[in-house]
C-alpha cells in the first residue's frame, strides 16, 4: 500500500524506485525497519529488500564489502531515478541503491568508475547535477 493508497505489487525493488517517490521510500523503510528491526533476516527475497533499504537509509557502520564493488566487480551501468532522488549503480552479480543527496562509502576510484560509466538516460535535474559534484569531490576532481 502506497503513501498515495494505491495497492501495487512489485517483482523487484529496481521498479519499487522506478515507481515510488521518496516519502514512499521513507515509508516502505519505516515498515520494514518495524517489522525486522536489525535482525538478519534467513529469506532470501526479505533480506534483499531490508539490505537494499539499510544500505540506502542507514549510516554505514564500517567499510561494509558493498562498498568496494565498483572495483571488484565490472560496473554495467549507472542510473538516477529523479521521482524518488535515487541512483542505482549495477554490476555483473549485483546492485547498490544510495539516495541521491547522501554521501557514502565510495572509494575516490569507485568514484572515478561512475564518471567515466556516464548517467544512463540523460536525464539531468539539479539533483543529479548535486549529486556529479558530490562524486566528482569524493574523487578528487578539480573544476
Amino acid at each position: 500500500m502506497r503513501t498515495n493508497g494505491a495497492d501495487t505489487v512489485y517483482i523487484s525493488f529496481g521498479a519499487i524506485v522506478k515507481d515510488f517517490t521518496r516519502e514512499d521510500l521513507i515509508e516502505l523503510y519505516r515498515l520494514v525497519m518495524q517489522k525486522y528491526g536489525t535482525n538478519r533476516l534467513e529469506d532470501a527475497y526479505d533480506r534483499l529488500l531490508w539490505s537494499d533499504l539499510r544500505t540506502m537509509f542507514d549510516p554505514p557502520l564500517n567499510k561494509d564489502a558493498i562498498w568496494s564493488l565498483p572495483l571488484q566487480q565490472k560496473m554495467n551501468n549507472w542510473r538516477y531515478y529523479p521521482t524518488c532522488a535515487v541512483h542505482c549503480l549495477t554490476f555483473e552479480a549485483s546492485t547498490i541503491y544510495m539516495l541521491a543527496d547522501r554521501k557514502y562509502l565510495l572509494s575516490k576510484d569507485a568514484c572515478q568508475v561512475m564518471l567515466k560509466m556516464k548517467l544512463l538516460d540523460g536525464i539531468m535535474d539539479e539533483v543529479c547535477y548535486q549529486l556529479l559534484k558530490m562524486i566528482e569531490k569524493q574523487a578528487g576532481i578539480k573544476k
